[in-house]
């Protein structure tokens, strides 16, 4: 018997909330009544799609079908919790389906960026496909091309930055005139305490999201952010400022009046 038919529609969506991102597809294959079931977005809010790195291989049945269930995936799913990212992806079908994809993406984890033109320029699109709606990211060495389309997204929330210092240079970023970020968390970090981000990227993004930013965490350059608000810059939202390095930064309390200034580092004395 078909519970479709038993079972109250709010009861089948409670049980299918404990199903697979995978198993919710093949339900999705199966009938129009179960299509209509499985494309609530309830029950892909918190979904995490994992995206591995390895490469098409005609001889290794299991890639090839985790491959082929991404792919479905992100044709039918209405939207996705997280999308994260396991090594560098190779896979070509993959990456194409990335960028064709009508999912909605809330939050991208661990995006890590290649040095090479062909996987910087892949990068740059498949933000620009699905940034509209982006609420979080974090990503590792993005160029300079990923960064000015990160700094401008419409609804990104919060940011997470590694290693920003690795392929973004000292070149000017491009702002986009008239634009207000919503930026609400804002982390700039880096595993070796000298790739942060550039100065001058520093200075953007803090410029364009100064009005809603409630939380900053950086390793260093804390000296920008001073300069901002002795330069006139208001940072009314900003509820917390954590430093992840070993600067001395209590000279900035008298100038974030009701700001919280940690130290996720133990100090010594």
């Amino acid at each position: 018997m078909d519970p479709m038919e038993v079972l109250p529609q709010e009861l089948v969506l409670h049980i299918c909330s404990f199903l697979p991102i995978y198993d919710l597809v093949r339900l999705w294959e199966l009938n129009h009544s179960w299509r209509k079931i499985v494309t609530d977005p309830c029950l892909w809010r918190d979904a995490v799609l994992a995206v591995e790195g390895y490469e098409e291989s005609e001889d290794d049945d299991w890639i090839i079908g985790d491959i082929r269930d991404c792919i479905k995936v992100l044709r039918r799913a209405p939207c996705l919790g997280v999308v994260s990212f396991n090594g560098a992806l190779k896979s070509q079908k993959l990456k194409q389906a990335l960028l064709e994809t009508k999912t909605v993406v809330l939050r991208i984890n661990d995006l890590f960026c290649h040095n090479t033109d062909e996987e910087t320029d892949w990068m740059t699109s498949f933000i620009q496909s699905i940034g509209e709606r982006l609420e979080e990211i974090l990503v590792t060495s993005p160029s300079n091309a990923l960064m000015n389309t990160l700094i401008s997204l419409p609804r990104l929330k919060k940011l997470e930055v590694y290693d920003g210092g690795s392929h973004c240079d000292d070149k000017p970023p491009v702002q986009s005139p008239g634009f207000f970020g919503q930026l609400k968390v804002f982390e700039d970090h880096d595993y070796t305490y000298s790739w942060t981000l550039p100065p001058n990227w520093l200075v953007t993004v803090l410029k364009m999201h100064c009005a809603t930013l409630e939380e900053i965490s950086l390793t260093e350059n804390f000296r920008v952010l001073q300069d901002l608000v002795q330069a006139g810059y208001q940072f009314k939202a900003l509820k917390r400022l954590i430093n992840y390095g070993f600067e001395d930064i209590d000279a900035l309390g008298p100038l974030l009046p009701g700001v919280d200034i940690l130290y996720a580092y133990r100090r010594s004395v």
